[in-house]
């Protein structure tokens, strides 16, 4: 079918009943369905400690898979970002350095050329962009997040 179609399942409780197991579990099925229909993604996200301290952080392992192959270089990849974004986010090329914390680069440039979105706002804006253009390019996307409570930015 052509219409998109959004699902969130949230899976909780306690520590050790096998929520993590069910998510590669998951990941794993998601992938073989993937791989047998020709299209479609699936990206993993895992929480540390860290995600406390580095905002985002979570997402840095989906994002390292999403653009897989288009970040031989840190030239190559602001390449392609800049194509995926411009039509979102004219001028986006002023501010791939706002991408910096999410996906470890170092990218220059003023951080926000957006002044009137705050810097959360922004990187939120963008990786949802990402993720659309994504979807549309080999539905489904499946993004599987795994320990969540350690998250304090999102």
């Amino acid at each position: 079918s052509s219409a998109s179609k959004k699902v969130l399942v949230l899976l909780r409780g306690v520590e050790g009943s096998g929520k993590t197991v069910m998510l590669y579990e998951i990941r794993r099925i998601a992938a073989k369905m993937a791989l047998e229909a020709d299209t479609g993604v699936v990206l993993l996200g895992c929480t540390e400690e860290l995600d406390a301290l580095v905002p985002f952080y979570m997402w840095r392992s989906v994002f390292r898979s999403l653009l897989q192959g288009h970040s031989d270089t840190e030239e190559a990849l602001g390449t392609f970002l800049v194509d995926r974004l411009k039509p979102a986010f004219p001028g986006i090329e002023k501010s791939l350095a706002v991408l910096n914390p999410v996906l470890n680069t170092n990218f220059r440039g003023a951080v926000n050329a957006y002044q009137a979105m705050s810097f959360d706002d922004l990187i939120e804006d963008i990786l949802c962009e990402l993720l659309w253009a994504e979807a549309h390019a080999r539905p489904p996307v499946v993004v599987l997040l795994d320990d969540l409570h350690n998250v304090k930015h999102a």
